[in-house]
């Protein structure tokens, strides 16, 4: 049996003993699970993970039985939320639609939409309200299977239309994706240690063309993402990703092509959508909310504000009203449609800091 030996300095026999619990567990280095159902996005689950300097980082290998180690990360002053909902819990729009999903994953401001079509695993379509874009997929493609084993690829083709308000005409869009399960082994990602990951590696190719007149444009873009999932739940471990964007107008070229890197990282600090509030236990009422106000109690700190963030990353502050105490305060809600947001609680004695979160269900009457 071969092992590979993780330095480091700071935690000499902590890696020593967690060898010799891997000398104990052969099996872990060569058996592969299949990535089953539980490994899919699953209604209610919620990460946050950090946003870590990209300089030196690179993908890897895959393999059986592979010790990857990312322990050098150098983590930056960013973190994503990454959440999964049901369908009744984002706002009508997105329903509309996306009339068949049963599933959306939120990454950070991008809502992207999926359904469990029997045997696999489709991609619907993305909303992504930074560039005002709607993307909605004419023909919709499968992202993996339910039961994913080890070395087995998955290819699929694609295409959509997408509007926004940047382009007076719809952009067409064309796509090649595939996607492999291509390691397992143990991951080593700042100070944790995981013994059973599974690393997928996905590459999308996509080509968006516009037409403007006797101008036709393309932007062609490949994505490469190395992402390292536990077999139990699926819950990111590791996700590395590159983006190379070439332009192309009138069958030329033009200027040089653009590479854009990310690197994030799960550093345990969020695990349930349910009540992921920072600072003891936040309560709120009525809940689901009903009516124009919202009480909230059991806050640690003085409130100076609050705010709602919708799944598609739009913020609706909140007007604070009469309160009992500093750790019971009254909300009055603006008009918004029914659905899930977040209920964000900012600080008295700092307004940029978020010191308490909770989701929460708002129907309007």
């Amino acid at each position: 049996m071969i092992f590979a030996f993780v330095n480091n300095p700071r935690h000499p026999m902590r890696y020593v003993l967690h060898l010799v619990l891997l000398s104990l567990f052969p099996l872990a280095l060569t058996a592969q699970p299949i990535l089953g159902s539980a490994t899919l996005p699953q209604p209610g689950s919620l990460q946050e993970l950090v946003v870590a300097d990209t300089v030196g980082v690179q993908h890897g290998s895959g393999g059986i039985g592979v010790a990857w180690d990312y322990s050098g990360l150098q983590p930056l002053d960013a973190t994503v939320k990454i959440s999964v909902l049901r369908p009744d819990q984002v706002p009508i729009e997105v329903r509309d639609t996306f009339p068949s999903m049963d599933r959306v994953v939120i990454d950070d401001t991008t809502t992207e939409a999926f359904q469990v079509n029997g045997t696999h695993l489709r991609m619907l379509g993305t909303i992504v309200p930074s560039a005002t874009m709607v993307v909605a997929e004419s023909d919709p493609y499968d992202v993996r299977p339910v039961e994913l084993r080890f070395g087995e690829v998955h290819t699929d083709t694609f295409s959509a239309v997408i509007t926004t308000s940047a382009v007076p005409t719809p952009i067409r869009r064309y796509g090649e994706h595939r996607l492999v399960y291509d390691g397992f082994g143990e991951l080593v990602v700042g100070e944790q240690i995981y013994l059973d990951c599974a690393r997928l590696t996905m590459e999308r190719e996509t080509w968006d063309t516009v037409r403007l007149g006797p101008v036709t444009t393309v932007l062609h873009t490949q994505l490469l993402r190395t992402t390292w999932i536990a077999v139990t739940n699926g819950d990111r471990r590791l996700e590395i990703e590159t983006m190379v964007i070439r332009r192309i107008v009138n069958g030329g070229p033009v200027g040089e092509p653009i590479t854009v890197r990310s690197v994030r990282y799960d550093a345990g600090i969020l695990s349930s959508v349910d009540d992921v509030e920072q600072t003891g236990r936040l309560e709120v009422a009525p809940h689901p909310i009903t009516g124009r106000s919202v009480r909230v109690l059991g806050l640690s700190v003085p409130a100076a504000e609050g705010r709602l963030v919708d799944p598609i990353g739009r913020v609706y502050p909140l007007t604070i009203g009469a309160t009992g105490s500093e750790s019971d305060i009254h909300l009055r809600l603006p008009a918004v449609p029914s659905g899930w947001y977040v209920l964000e609680i900012v600080s008295g004695q700092d307004r940029t800091r978020v010191v308490a979160r909770r989701t929460v269900i708002l129907q309007q009457e």
